[in-house]
């Protein structure tokens, strides 16, 4: 008779616990749970920032230069927030793309955009910094 008390109360336990939890995640949840809805994006507008020069290194050594035209995107209603903030914008991406500099040739635009958004958001904050254009990419020495 121990036996089986000793055996029942932590089944009993564990059924218990697990009903609770079943009951509050089926029938206690609220529907704040959702997905958010976005907010609808205002009229938008590129800031052009300074010209850009990286090192592009091939085989462990420096093959040149890369020279870039990096526009952000933003609201309009937001140019009095960000104009004050490219340079800081601006350093951030260069020591971005010098801290991993590019090692294939001919570099995506593509990554070269990524890259430049994620630093764009960190800077401005994701609902800021909508999108960067990459205008221009040359190789020079």
């Amino acid at each position: 008779m121990k036996k089986l008390i000793i055996i029942l109360v932590p089944v009993i336990l564990l059924l218990g616990g697990g009903g609770a939890g079943a009951y509050w995640f089926l029938f206690m949840r609220k529907p704040a749970d959702a997905v958010p809805k976005e907010e609808p994006i205002g009229p938008t507008d590129a800031l052009r920032l300074e010209s850009i020069g990286v090192p592009l290194v091939i085989d462990k050594k420096l093959g040149g230069y890369l020279h870039m035209q990096v526009m952000v995107v933003v609201q309009i209603k937001d140019f009095d927030f960000v104009r004050p903030r490219l340079a800081e914008v601006q350093d951030a991406l260069i020591r971005d793309l010098n801290k991993r500099p590019f090692t294939v040739d001919p570099v995506s635009e593509a990554l070269i955009q990524e890259r430049s958004l994620a630093v764009a958001k960190r800077i401005l904050g994701p609902k800021v910094a909508l999108d960067i254009k990459v205008a221009k990419v040359t190789k020079g020495t």
